[in-house]
């Protein structure tokens, strides 16, 4: 974590804030990989929608998922100041345990602070902004080291869990995962 961060962090929640504790736990790395596996419940459907892969989370670039099943696909999103790009900040926070960041447009309540001899937590995300509320209702997070499991209850009774595990970090992505963000794909 960048030193004034931690700064900031002080001032803003207090040395005795809980959710600092949080913000010291999760992995900062610039580069976190890992494999996931989705599920999403939509009411009406008995049987819910799975997916499962590798992920790929670039600080300042975005996030690309490659599906490995049912079938195969690549979503690549990338940071930007509107649409998708405000999407993938709210993303990158989540995996980042960036509490500053998540504070400005969602209602933290720490459920389970980290501690020495426990270091598992558990985050919601109540939405303060109404455009992100008129689509979701709340968000939990659950990790230790790193984000494990990201609930995403929607405003229209969709849940869909996100199951990450197998995490590996590195300093700087790859140069194939860079042109990943720039659509220079071989």
């Amino acid at each position: 974590m960048m030193p004034w961060m931690a700064a900031f962090m002080v001032t803003a929640f207090g040395a005795d804030d809980p959710l600092r504790s949080l913000a010291n736990v999760v992995e900062r790395a610039e580069v976190v990989r890992a494999q996931f596996a989705q599920e999403k419940r939509i009411p009406g459907f008995d049987v819910p929608f799975r997916s499962s892969g590798r992920v790929v989370i670039v600080r300042h670039h975005g996030v690309v998922w490659f599906a490995m099943q049912p079938v195969e696909s690549r979503t690549v999103m990338r940071t930007g100041p509107t649409g998708s790009g405000a999407v993938v900040a709210t993303l990158l926070s989540v995996m980042g345990g960036d509490v500053v960041g998540l504070g400005a447009s969602f209602q933290l309540t720490l459920n389970a602070a980290p501690t020495p001899d426990v270091p598992a937590w558990a985050l919601e995300l109540t939405p303060k902004d109404d455009g992100i509320a008129t689509v979701v209702k709340r968000i939990e997070v659950r990790g230790r080291r790193f984000v494990e499991l990201v609930t995403l209850t929607e405003t229209s009774g969709d849940v869909t869990q996100l199951r990450l595990t197998g995490h590996t970090t590195a300093t700087n992505p790859t140069p194939e995962e860079l042109r990943e963000f720039t659509g220079q794909r071989d």
